[in-house]
């Protein structure tokens, strides 16, 4: 699989601290192992898929052999608040 990172994304993934960074960036290498990637969940009445770093959020979409990283968000309490 290759994975495609938008610059979106990698200005998100810039600001993240130095330790954070390296952590997300193996995750995001993992999903070349797709469809057997750990920790990765597919987002109802969405058609992209999430995964979970620590307390980052990875979203990204897939496309035949292409994996398209499009966001990074980070998880704090307001994420799932009603």
């Amino acid at each position: 699989m290759e994975i495609s990172v938008s610059s979106h994304a990698t200005r998100q993934l810039k600001k993240l601290p130095p330790d954070d960074r390296r952590q997300v960036e193996d995750a995001i290498d993992s999903l070349k192992n797709w469809p057997n990637a750990a920790k990765v969940k597919r987002l109802a009445n969405r058609g992209d898929y999430r995964l979970r770093v620590g307390q980052y959020r990875v979203f990204f979409v897939v496309a035949g052999q292409v994996i398209g990283v499009t966001q990074m968000l980070t998880r704090n309490e307001r994420t799932y608040a009603k």
